[in-house]
């Protein structure tokens, strides 16, 4: 049996999450699948956002598999499905 499940946005797939209640300025909305932690953006950006990770001495080699590099800007956003989700490049849902 096919299953066949059709995802607008990303706050209508099953992976969604959310960074955490305590994280500096308020919870981000981020992709909770496991395919999706990879290094999409810089070192410098995440030392510029989060500092107070970087200053303990947190994330200096694992900074890649962050969080930060699986935040969802606009969750809500119709066509707003990044080109990096896993699901588009075949994962499993």
């Amino acid at each position: 049996m096919y299953l066949t499940v059709e995802i607008k946005c990303c706050r209508a797939c099953k992976n969604v999450d959310h960074s955490g209640s305590f994280t500096k300025g308020g919870a981000r909305v981020i992709c909770g699948h496991s395919d999706a932690c990879k290094d999409r953006r810089n070192h410098e950006e995440f030392k510029n956002e989060y500092p107070e990770y970087y200053a303990k001495g947190d994330h200096k080699d694992s900074w890649k598999y962050h969080w930060f590099n699986r935040i969802i800007e606009n969750p809500e956003k119709e066509s707003g499905i990044p080109n990096w989700c896993p699901l588009k490049s075949g994962s499993a849902y």
